[in-house]
């Protein structure tokens, strides 16, 4: 069965939004499915009305490990965040304890005059 062409501008469009960096390894999978292609100075170029359907499918499925690592990232990002924002938090509680000690230390000593 053929790939409609909606499918494939489908998929187009999402290969033009995700990061540049993520163009070489999907432009290895059409290597490994030895698909045609042209490279000049501007580019690669390939006609995606010739990609097999095993070859459009390892793409999809590396658009998937694209956006669950990116996801997985994003998480981790968020409870690293929370983490610091916790553990400063603590420390600056603990310096305002300690300082408020501090000034009840000082405020107690008594000073005796001759």
């Amino acid at each position: 069965m053929k790939t409609s062409i909606e499918e494939l501008k489908n998929l187009r469009n999402i290969i033009d939004n995700i990061n540049p960096l993520y163009h070489k390894e999907i432009f290895n999978v059409i290597k490994k499915f030895n698909m045609q292609y042209s490279e000049n100075k501007n580019g690669i170029f390939i006609n995606m009305n010739n990609l097999s359907k095993d070859c459009i499918v390892k793409i999809y499925e590396y658009l998937e490990y694209i956006e669950k690592q990116e996801k997985t990232f994003s998480d981790v990002e968020k409870i690293k965040k929370e983490f610091k924002k916790d553990f400063f938090s603590n420390i600056k509680d603990a310096n305002i304890k300690t300082k408020e000690n501090e000034k009840v230390e000082t405020d107690t000593n008594v000073k005796l005059v001759n």
